[in-house]
């Protein structure tokens, strides 16, 4: 302990005599300071002294000297007057070669603006000269239009102009319907059938049909009480179609439209499994001298859920539509035979007066009465 102690004492020793060492510094470091300050000072007070004894005793060099220096500033700021003068005279010069090529392009789009004003003006006249063409040709084309198919367009609208008369008509082909207990041929001898529109396109190849026969008889007929229609179904011969001769197939089918509605060759007759495909004409050239070139043209105003009967070889065949579509001419799946059900299929051209596409109504029977 007592060593420690010794030991303790010589640290606080060395410590002290380290403190007195810093102070010792510290006390050089503030004089050395105090010697700067007093040079500074005396330095300060030479200088000041200096300039006291130039401001007191200038020279006539000293004065010569100041007026050189002025005279030298003064000429350079004559030169930079001049210098500015010029670029003053530089720039009013470009500004003036500015506006003047300003004003030409000016001139030049109020020369090209009245140029494109007059070329609008033309081009408004010839635009108002299409348009006059256009509309003469457009209303030549719907006069000519009307003209052609005013058959199948007073059809349409038979129930508009003449109500009761068409009203007359449905009911007369519903008690036809109700009254089918008398043989078709009695049923229908008196009763006239109304005409249609629209040749039908070649269906060339698609399905096989080889293995329906049409033996209908002349007294086949169809009639659909909603529209008032009472027409009579055609057959043509299969020989045109068994021979894949479907131009001669096409003449004999729009043929047989000139007396009715064409049931289609190769496809099942009523009461057959299969699908009975019947055509007519919704418009036609009406110098065409045929009875039904528009008999089909009202069978837009059909819809689902619609019904139509077909009578054939004594029988009432009754139709409810399934289907309403418009399809392409080259669209022969429409003319498919589904033998696990009975069907039919009403096809005509639509729009009226046009062979742009087809109107398809397909049918399922859904009864047979004598």
């Amino acid at each position: 302990k007592k060593e420690e102690a010794h030991q303790k004492i010589l640290l606080l020793k060395k410590k002290e005599l380290l403190l007195k060492q810093e102070q010792e510094k510290r006390f050089e470091e503030r004089a050395r300071q105090r010697n700067k300050i007093r040079e500074i000072k005396n330095s300060v007070s030479e200088f000041s002294r200096n300039i006291q004894s130039l401001a007191m005793h200038k020279t006539q060099n000293v004065f010569l000297a100041a007026q050189k220096k002025f005279s030298l500033q003064k000429d350079e700021l004559f030169e930079k007057i001049s210098e500015i003068s010029a670029k003053k005279d530089e720039y009013i010069q470009r500004k003036s070669e500015e506006k003047k090529q300003r004003e030409a392009k000016l001139l030049k789009l109020r020369a090209l603006k009245r140029e494109n004003k007059r070329q609008e003006e033309k081009t408004e006249s010839r635009v108002l000269e299409g348009i006059k063409v256009t509309s003469m040709v457009a209303g030549l084309f719907l006069i000519s239009m009307i003209g052609l198919n005013s058959g199948a367009i007073l059809e349409v609208t038979e129930k508009y102009w003449d109500a009761e008369g068409y009203a007359e008509k449905q009911e007369s082909t519903s008690r036809l319907v109700e009254n089918s207990d008398d043989s078709v041929k009695n049923i229908f001898a008196n009763i006239p059938a109304l005409p249609v529109a629209g040749p039908i396109s070649k269906t060339k190849n698609g399905f096989d049909t080889k293995m329906y026969l049409n033996i209908s008889p002349p007294d086949t007929r169809i009639v659909i009480p909603k529209l008032g229609k009472n027409i009579p179904i055609l057959t043509v011969e299969n020989n045109a179609r068994d021979q894949e001769d479907w131009d001669r197939l096409e003449k004999d089918i729009q043929d047989a439209l000139h007396d009715g509605v064409v049931h289609y060759p190769g496809t099942a007759n009523p009461g057959q499994h299969g699908n009975v495909f019947i055509t007519g004409h919704s418009s036609y050239y009406p110098w065409d001298d045929g009875k039904y070139k528009d008999v089909f043209a009202a069978l837009h105003d059909l819809e689902v859920g619609d019904e139509y009967f077909i009578f054939h070889k004594g029988k009432k065949y009754r139709y409810i539509i399934t289907t309403r579509k418009i399809v392409s001419p080259s669209d022969v799946s429409v003319l498919e035979q589904d033998t696990s059900k009975k069907t039919s299929t009403l096809m005509t051209c639509t729009p009226i007066g046009s062979t742009a596409r087809r109107l398809i109504l397909q049918a399922e029977e859904a009864g047979v009465s004598y």
